[in-house]
């Protein structure tokens, strides 16, 4: 449905109408029907001149005989999303569409409203399809055959605009179906959305939970380390405890003896009674406490500390061992000698008899 409003257009000064599709005006002659088509005609397609507007009593032109005046005509067309206001006068030639001013339009149909009402070419002539001037017969009875074939042709094209339609509202329907389909959709998966509420403060615990297990995780870490060092520490006594009874070694006195063998079994009495000494500041090792290591910060320096001492006492067990060999066979030697010297009878030195003399073992 379609309003027209038409102010001072020649010899309306105001009038109002509906129009809903195909209408046509009827009535008496000069009650301005076709001052109405022509206003609606004009604001369409930009009419020039003012020759049109109708000037009221107060207008200067007739007041004054001056030239120029205020008067104007206008002429509004207003539908759905279509709201045209027209105005036209010796001082005015404006167009306001949907809000928008536009001042000084050319002359013509105006670039916004020739998409819907640009005039068409029949023939020679152009026509604005919209409004059919008066006495103008009914569309295309008035032109020749050549003209009539022409539009006629054009208007065959309705069939493939048809069928093209046709396929349009196919591909309507088929995405009406489709949004139902995914509002169906959207409906499913916000019930199923409704199933985690309260997932995030879950999510939460079980993150909580997590850093938990890591941080025992961490503590059981700790805890085996200390099992395993307390575990090596006991080992280690063990070991310093049972190279204690190196201690009990007597180192024999050799200084008896005076035979070239003497300097060699000084050398290993040396040794031993070094041995010896190291073994009694090292003796009382087997009474030493596991430290509290609860911080673990200086777990791994002791640690250390402690493996190079079971080292030593390794390598010192093993020298201990080489000692006893070596003394066995320097009593083996002693033994010997002794033999020598009581076969000699008579002393090296001095040439005295020493029958029945021996020599010390210690």
């Amino acid at each position: 449905m379609t309003e027209v409003e038409v102010r001072n257009f020649q010899s309306i000064e105001h009038a109002r109408i509906t129009i809903q599709g195909y209408t046509a005006l009827v009535g008496r002659s000069n009650i301005g029907k076709s001052a109405l088509v022509r206003a609606i005609k004009a604001a369409l397609t930009g009419a020039t001149g003012t020759s049109f507007v109708r000037h009221g009593p107060s207008c200067a032109r007739r007041l004054k005989d001056a030239k120029k005046c205020q008067c104007k005509a206008s002429v509004r067309i207003k539908r759905e999303g279509f709201d045209l206001l027209w105005e036209k006068g010796d001082n005015d030639n404006r167009y306001t569409f949907n809000g928008q001013v536009f001042d000084s339009v050319e002359r013509g149909t105006p670039s916004f409203l020739t998409e819907g009402y640009a005039p068409i070419k029949i023939g020679d002539d152009k026509e604005v399809l919209q409004v059919a001037d008066q006495f103008d017969p009914i569309f295309l009875l008035n032109r020749t055959g050549g003209v009539i074939a022409d539009v006629l042709s054009d208007v065959a094209h309705l069939d493939q605009i048809n069928a093209a339609m046709r396929l349009v509202e196919k591909d309507r329907r088929d995405a009406v179906s489709t949004r139902k389909v995914r509002e169906q959709d959207v409906i499913d998966l916000t019930q199923r959305l409704i199933g985690f509420d309260g997932l995030d403060d879950a999510l939460a615990q079980v993150k909580n939970v997590e850093d938990k297990l890591s941080e025992l995780g961490t503590a059981d870490q700790r805890l085996r380390q200390i099992e395993r060092f307390i575990e090596s520490g006991k080992t280690r006594a063990a070991e310093i405890k049972r190279l204690s009874g190196i201690e009990a070694i007597v180192v024999p006195d050799a200084s008896s003896l005076s035979i070239g063998n003497l300097i060699q079994l000084t050398n290993w009495y040396n040794r031993l009674v070094g041995f010896k000494a190291w073994f009694e500041r090292v003796k009382n090792a087997e009474n030493a406490t596991v430290p509290n290591i609860e911080p673990l910060r200086n777990a791994n320096t002791l640690f250390t500390t402690l493996g190079a001492l079971v080292t030593k006492a390794d390598q010192l067990q093993r020298e201990i061992t080489q000692a006893e060999k070596l003394l066995d066979q320097a009593a083996q030697n002693a033994q010997q000698v002794q033999a020598e010297w009581d076969a000699l009878g008579v002393c090296p030195t001095c040439a005295q008899p020493c029958g029945g003399t021996h020599l010390e073992a210690v």
